[in-house]
């Protein structure tokens, strides 16, 4: 037989022994074949006997074995049972199926272990247990045990979108925040409750779809919440006092009023004196650790 074609069936016989083995062993041949890809090209790598030209032709044949077995089990469902097997159960309404237990080499350790980790430590809980072809074990769990959500209360909560980065080492990202329906001032409200005095000790702040926005500080001591309820009111007052600067501020370059734009000008830096006398206020009364 020919060199080149001697190689060819080897990789045939040896690729169909290797699925053989993982059905029987209850193994993903898809996680080993990779493996073996890379055990074939370190040999043809390392070893100066192998003629590159042989150890390429075996990776290509592989190859091409790896992707027809996959077309075949892809359109043939009685290859991919054959192959792959199918789910044997081995707890029904909280009883054991010993008999599946001993065909499937599983052992009373090894079932109560695969139980725990989906959170059934009592046999009484499991409605059913199936044994997965890879050797993993998905669990259902009786209705009477399931904790309780929303879906089964009958209570009809709104869908949630993905949440917003509105702010980012101390950037604003006013775009995402203006498609979130939100101004920058009712934002710096959001913050200062937050124990934010500026944009620039917000590390990263995060809008949800019920628009609340979960801030985290640079100085994560900042956030802690006073106790003083003096503090407290005045964390208000300047949340308030932040609120009305920001809109004066969108007022100056929205009107086109010079006499209006340089009274908003006027009243922001007379609030911004006012914003940082209540800042050092409360730098002051907060404790020094």
């Amino acid at each position: 037989m020919p060199i080149h074609a001697d190689i060819i069936a080897k990789c045939i016989l040896s690729f169909a022994a290797l699925v053989g083995v993982c059905r029987f062993a209850g193994r993903k041949y898809d996680v080993v074949v990779p493996m073996s890809f890379a055990v074939i090209a370190a040999v043809v790598s390392l070893d100066r006997r192998i003629p590159l030209l042989d150890g390429l032709l075996a990776l290509v044949t592989w190859g091409l074995l790896s992707a027809l077995l996959g077309l075949v089990l892809t359109h043939f469902a009685v290859a991919d049972t054959a192959i792959k097997g199918k789910p044997t159960p081995i707890v029904e309404n909280g009883n054991i199926l010993e008999g599946n237990l001993h065909k499937s080499r599983l052992t009373v350790t090894d079932m109560m272990t695969q139980l725990r980790s989906h959170g059934a430590f009592k046999l009484a809980d499991v409605e059913l247990a199936l044994l997965e072809p890879d050797g993993q074990m998905s669990v259902m769990k009786k209705s009477s045990v399931e904790p309780i959500t929303p879906k089964t209360a009958g209570i009809t909560v709104p869908n949630e979108s993905g949440p917003t980065i509105v702010v980012q080492d101390g950037k604003v990202k006013v775009d995402a925040l203006h498609q979130a329906g939100h101004s920058v001032g009712w934002l710096r409200q959001q913050l200062t409750r937050q124990g934010a005095d500026d944009y620039d000790d917000v590390f990263l702040a995060q809008l949800d779809s019920q628009d609340n926005v979960y801030v985290d500080l640079k100085d994560d001591v900042a956030k802690r919440e006073p106790e003083d309820p003096s503090v407290k009111s005045k964390l208000t007052l300047l949340a308030s006092l932040k609120k009305i600067q920001a809109d004066l501020e969108h007022f100056t370059m929205e009107t086109e009023n010079a006499n209006a734009k340089a009274r908003y000008e006027t009243m922001a830096i007379r609030l911004s004196q006012i914003i940082k006398n209540v800042r050092e206020e409360l730098r002051d009364k907060r404790p020094v650790n």
